[in-house]
């Protein structure tokens, strides 16, 4: 018993220490690769371009910071009543997306672009820059289009894009497909023995996003979701200050979910509520008080926008 009790004694540090370094390495890879797993289509290099209908419009950005990012403008067949922006997933071709949407949406310009370092565009993506690049792209062509109402659409990873820009720019509303309260948090779900808070560079904090905001937001969510537990959804669903519509799709999983009519029907009763909500022109507003808005940018590394996009002055009230 003695001499078992020593082999214990020595063979339990060692164990211990082997895991304790396999633990280390398998965190240090999650934190290497994050940016690939955040971003798999320009880290897996999953997403090009696969073109535009007839009648699509070939769009071209540069940024700032000199980065070339490539886009696509279907305009309205029906008399415009906005400009809606549409936000694509972690690893989707925002050519199809806009081909996707434009199938049954007639009656609103509608706007896709590849962040950096997908399909076309140039670049390497994070958090902060594709942030500022969909600042960017809303105000470029809310200069070009002047429409009535701008409403932004996110699905999956692009509704945390969606919701960083409605706390930037005033928006006539905003449509979440499968969205998150924060990436962080999904991240944390999947790898509950990762200090994910700690080690995480693009966390796409929706919650945070959205906080305060009086904006019609719609919301629509797979019940079957295994990339985005239904669970994150809701958790932001609870955090908004005027969601008006939940929709979740019995049965459907976070791709299967494009394939059912519920879905299209679903978005275009979001788009119905939010166009029967929306402020009269140049009066849309989310509204969110000067110190919020203060907070966030500073964070956020945004600027507010141009004076005559400015919230209307009771926003601030």
């Amino acid at each position: 018993m003695l001499a078992l009790a020593k082999i214990l004694l020595t063979a339990l540090p060692i164990a211990a220490g082997m895991f304790l370094a396999m633990w280390l390495l398998v965190v240090l890879a999650l934190w290497w690769q994050q940016d690939r797993l955040i971003f798999a289509g320009w880290g897996f290099r999953l997403v090009g371009a696969s073109g535009l209908a007839e009648g699509d419009e070939r769009l071209s950005f540069v940024t700032d910071d000199g980065v070339r990012l490539m886009g696509a403008l279907r305009r309205a067949r029906k008399p415009s009543r906005g400009l809606l922006l549409a936000f694509s997933g972690n690893a989707e071709d925002a050519d199809w997306r806009l081909r996707h949407l434009g199938s049954w949406i007639d009656d609103l310009d509608i706007v896709t672009f590849f962040y950096r370092g997908f399909g076309p565009s140039g670049g390497v993506p994070d958090q902060a820059a594709i942030v500022r690049d969909a600042i960017m792209v809303h105000d470029r062509m809310v200069e070009r289009l002047r429409p009535e109402r701008v409403i932004a659409a996110g699905f999956s990873l692009g509704s945390g894009v969606a919701a960083q820009l409605a706390r930037a720019r005033p928006l006539a509303g905003a449509i979440l497909v499968t969205p998150f309260d924060s990436v962080a948090a999904v991240a944390g779900a999947r790898y509950p023995w990762v200090p994910v808070n700690w080690l995480i560079r693009h966390p796409f904090r929706s919650d945070e996003a959205l906080a305060g905001l009086d904006l019609p937001v719609a919301v629509i969510g797979a019940d079957r979701d295994r990339v985005v537990p239904p669970e994150r959804t809701r958790l932001l669903i609870a955090n908004l200050m005027r969601p008006v519509l939940v929709s979740w799709i019995e049965g459907a999983s976070h791709v299967s979910l494009y394939e059912r009519p519920e879905y299209r029907a679903a978005f275009s009763e979001g788009l119905r509520r939010i166009l029967a909500e929306a402020a009269p022109p140049r009066r849309q507003t989310a509204r969110l008080r000067p110190e919020a808005w203060a907070a966030w940018s500073a964070a956020a590394g945004c600027r507010r926008a141009p004076a005559h996009r400015r919230p209307h002055p009771e926003a601030d009230a």
